[in-house]
């Protein structure tokens, strides 16, 4: 491919540069329309998990195969897309079940997964496409090309995207001390030395006491 591309990937968190304060923290989290309670609720542990998303930028290149027949002659091309795009990966909010009795807060905490994938169509631009048309080919793109190109460039950045095990990890550890900082903050308003028992279906139930 004569075409230079440039790949690359940018992950940034929905919720940015969290004080080291608890204090500070729990400012935070209800600037960001966490409802302010005297009580730990489930609906503010799902606004959490919402808000803290992992947010993957991808800039790469995607290719595809074109089969066409001229003459009775099939012929074969390929095509490259250079493309942007973008990945959320996070806590699906829904799948989230926790209950409290006395100062002991269970949090059922599923594995964080792709909620969301799409390539950014205003990235697109005839530029962004590359063949290697042989000279029976004519080197315009048609709208089929596209389509084709397309779906194999959000095919492969769904794929990039599942193999990183590690942004899975840190978007559900994220999300986990967002919740662990805002019981934190409750506690810390009622009285309440809260301790926090996470459960995984996968795994056995482990428990963080409040500092």
């Amino acid at each position: 491919m004569k075409k230079k591309i440039m790949a690359g990937l940018l992950c940034t968190m929905a919720l940015l540069s969290l004080s080291a304060c608890k204090k500070e923290e729990q400012k935070t989290v209800n600037q960001t329309h966490i409802k302010t309670s005297s009580a730990v609720t489930l609906d503010n542990v799902k606004n959490i998990c919402e808000l803290a998303t992992m947010k993957c930028y991808y800039h790469n290149v995607a290719e595809s195969t074109n089969e066409k027949k001229i003459l009775f002659v099939d012929l074969s091309s390929n095509l490259w897309i250079e493309y942007d795009g973008e990945v959320v990966i996070g806590v699906d909010a829904k799948d989230i079940e926790m209950g409290v009795s006395g100062n002991i807060v269970t949090i059922n905490m599923p594995e964080a997964k792709i909620l969301s994938y799409k390539v950014d169509e205003k990235s697109l631009t005839k530029s962004s496409y590359y063949s290697d048309s042989s000279k029976f080919l004519s080197n315009d793109v048609d709208a089929a090309d596209q389509t084709k190109a397309f779906e194999a460039a959000q095919k492969k950045m769904l794929d990039k995207a599942k193999t990183n095990k590690e942004l899975f990890t840190k978007s559900r550890e994220r999300a986990m001390e967002l919740i662990e900082n805002y019981v934190l903050g409750v506690g810390e308003l009622v009285g309440k030395n809260y301790e926090i028992v996470w459960v995984d279906k996968d795994a056995p139930a482990t428990s963080k006491p409040s500092k």
